[in-house]
């Protein structure tokens, strides 16, 4: 694809997620032009380091004089002063130039900041066709300027949320009615922009637009930890400090939590890592010169977090999520923080990161870890694993794509697209008989089956150590997440079995079924082989999560897999069986199944739902073909 990524700041090591993403997407083969902004002598280095990695930039320069202006002429309007203040007519001017002389596939605008540019191209083009533009406004920002005025303690911070919030709430209850699509980097921030959205559409039966989720990322080659031993009692809390949330956490991390560690550890250092730490943190900082070191800006991050023996975040407020937390994983370096720190994130506390909302259980965390480097090497290890499992930028990229793709091939979208799509998948009388029947039958069936779920999870028990129930982490209804329930058919060591099994590795990590695999336990595959592990999957269709008849489940992971098909196979409820379960299972080819489960949401029919129940899904339990 010819993609055209506009972005209201030059990307960078700072600005990551556009720098990662676009690389990220120039590495799947894809020609990338970024039209972008500079404003100082960095911001230009950074804009020619771009053309230095062989990408075609369209920039011009935003004055402080420009932006200034702009919010002046925006404040009797209903605009945020921050969709304002990035505005350049040269730049929109140059790109609409370019739009005229170039075949571009997609447009690509990033954050609220670009939203005016993003709306100029939009209604700019009209009397001739345009590309797609996709929005990735990246967080909720209203969300984050409520949590602002509750929490805030940066004034200038309070202040601006204050003026802008309203403003923006309005904004982003509509700019995506206006575009092709709109990505965010967390499930909450999807959540808070669908709650935005229905709020404005108030008639019922009103179309409302899909937010996808691209979650942020981190570059797990130049993150990575080091042999050499961190310092010892030294904490580090990283990130930009002209941003107000920052700002906020480090003076909470100063005033209310350290005083509590230095009554029981007056040795311990603190390291606030971070570009244009305001007035009010180098005061404190002075007060304690001995203790606390604040850096200012450094080009390189990664000696301050492998250097430091914990890692802090106590944010008190925020969106989306926060890379400080993936980059210190990735480095090895145990984190604590508080719940807001991981909101996003699908960490758990106790296993890969330590949570704590209080400033004195923060602070006897904090103590309780720095007296034992056994926990704290459990974390580390857990934190990189963590990270190198769920946070990839490639996989970033690769959902990016996926979602390209989909608007590309959507004919209401892009009308000269090639979709094989004739219809938008179910309507809405379809899906409220086909969610009548899966509560029906699921409430009889559920209850019924009690007695036989007691005894396999007895089974499961006694055959090997662990809980009998699995949960799985998948993509439902609209790319929103959720927790699967399956009978644990694997064993707990199960991930590093394949290492010592050189002569399955291969096949395992091309396909997560195979037969024979050496990670099922001996209850488990008889449960495989009669589909009784999927039975718990019942409560996730009362829980409205699941449909008895649809495609199968996948995984975050598993997306870049389906293509242009993943936006539509994603319109639906995944399913307990589907087409492709009964049409030879894990015997099927990877793109044999992503074909069915296509064609079961193209060609959906209440019939075809109760022959694959009531037939095809009896013999397929009965042949046993594919279930391994």
């Amino acid at each position: 694809m010819n993609i055209l990524f506009v972005v209201p700041y030059p990307p960078s090591a700072i600005r990551v997620r556009s720098q990662q993403l676009i690389r990220g997407l120039a590495r799947r083969g894809h020609k990338l032009t970024v039209a972008t902004l500079w404003s100082d002598d960095a911001e230009r280095a950074a804009v020619e380091k771009l053309m230095e990695e062989g990408f075609e930039v369209v920039s011009r320069r935003l004055t402080t004089a420009r932006s200034g202006w702009n919010c002046l002429r925006c404040l009797p309007s209903r605009e945020p002063l921050q969709a304002a203040f990035s505005w350049q007519p040269e730049l929109a001017g140059a790109i609409h130039r370019y739009l005229s002389a170039q075949d571009i596939d997609i447009v690509h605008v990033e954050h609220l900041r670009g939203a005016r540019f993003a709306r100029d191209l939009a209604s700019g083009c009209r009397g001739s066709v345009r590309p797609p533009i996709v929005w990735d406004a990246v967080d909720c920002i209203s969300h984050l300027f409520c949590e602002t005025l509750r929490h805030g303690r940066s004034r200038r911070g309070r202040w601006m949320a204050r003026l802008d919030l309203e403003r923006t709430r309005r904004c982003e209850s509509t700019l995506p009615f206006e575009l092709d699509r709109t990505v965010v980097c967390a499930e909450p921030d999807k959540d808070r922009l669908e709650d935005l959205l229905r709020g404005t559409a108030t008639a019922p039966g009103t179309w409302i637009p899909p937010i996808e989720v691209v979650p942020n990322g981190v570059d797990l080659g130049y993150f990575t930890p080091t042999e050499e031993a961190s310092e010892p009692a030294t904490l580090v809390l990283s990130g930009k400090m002209s941003y107000h949330a920052n700002v906020t956490a480090a003076l909470h991390l100063m005033g209310d939590i350290m005083p509590h560690v230095w009554s029981r550890r007056p040795d311990v250092k603190l390291s606030i890592v971070g570009q244009a730490p305001p007035r009010a943190l180098r005061q404190l900082a002075t007060r304690e010169a001995d203790r606390i070191t604040l850096t200012g800006y450094v080009p390189d991050v990664r000696p301050h977090l492998r250097r430091a023996t914990l890692s802090v975040v106590p944010l008190l407020y925020g969106a989306g999520t926060q890379l400080k937390v993936l980059e210190a994983m990735a480095c090895g370096t145990p984190v604590v923080s508080t719940a807001v720190g991981t909101n996003g994130l699908g960490l758990r506390h106790g296993r890969d990161v330590v949570v704590a909302n209080q400033p004195k259980a923060l602070a006897d965390e904090i103590l309780d870890l720095l007296e034992k480097p056994d926990r704290r090497e459990r974390f580390a290890r857990a934190g990189r694993r963590y990270v190198e499992r769920e946070h990839s930028w490639d996989v970033s990229a690769r959902r990016l794509e996926s979602i390209y793709l989909s608007v590309l091939e959507d004919p209401e979208v892009h009308p000269q697209g090639t979709s094989a799509w004739s219809k938008r998948p179910l309507s809405t009388g379809q899906i409220a008989v086909k969610t009548a029947i899966d509560y029906a039958v699921a409430a009889l069936l559920l209850p019924a089956l009690a007695p036989l779920l007691m005894l396999l999870t007895a089974l499961i028990k006694l055959d090997s150590p662990g809980p009998a129930l699995h949960r799985r982490r998948v993509l439902g209804r609209g790319g929103r997440s959720f927790d699967a329930f399956k009978l644990r058919t694997m064993k707990l060591d199960g991930e590093q079995i394949p290492e010592r099994v050189p002569d399955r590795n291969g096949a395992i990590e091309a396909d997560s079924k195979v037969k024979d695999d050496p990670r099922v336990t001996r209850v488990g595959h008889w449960l495989r082989r009669f589909s009784l592990d999927e039975v718990p999957q019942l409560l996730n269709v009362l829980r409205g999560e699941m449909s008895l008849v649809g495609p199968r489940m996948m995984s975050p992971a598993e997306l870049g897999r389906y293509g242009a098909a993943g936006h539509h196979v994603l319109s639906v409820k995944p399913g307990i069986t589907g087409l492709w379960q009964v049409s030879g299972r894990a015997d099927l080819p990877p793109a044999e199944r992503v074909r069915l489960d296509a064609e079961y949401v193209r060609g959906f029919s209440l019939r075809g739902d109760i022959k694959i129940l009531v037939v095809d899904t009896p013999l397929a339990v009965l042949t046993g073909r594919g279930a391994y």
